[in-house]
């Protein structure tokens, strides 16, 4: 998709993943640390290697410190992919 998700009251949101980020490998990483996500990828029909996101479900944490704390997870997730990225590398 060209753009993510405005709707503040969807049961699930978009979350573009910079560029280079490869959405399968940042779900397995998310996993590894807790975080339940599924990578655009799973959605998807034909080549969208051009867009990586990943799709937040922001109804399915049982309270609002584990969305926060998920969401801070997803956050350092995207900082460290970011910085590996610049040297040619994936976390796995």
């Amino acid at each position: 998709p060209d753009s993510v998700s405005a709707n503040p009251y969807g049961f699930f949101q978009w979350l573009p993943l910079p560029e280079k980020t490869d959405g399968y490998h940042f779900e397995v990483q998310a996993g590894k640390r807790g975080v339940t996500v599924l990578c655009s990828d799973r959605f998807a029909v034909g080549n969208t290697a051009q867009f990586a996101a990943i799709r937040l479900a922001t109804c399915s944490p049982r309270t609002m410190a584990d969305l926060e704390n998920g969401l801070q997870i997803i956050q350092t997730l995207i900082k460290e992919n970011q910085t590996v990225i610049q040297r040619e590398e994936f976390i796995i």
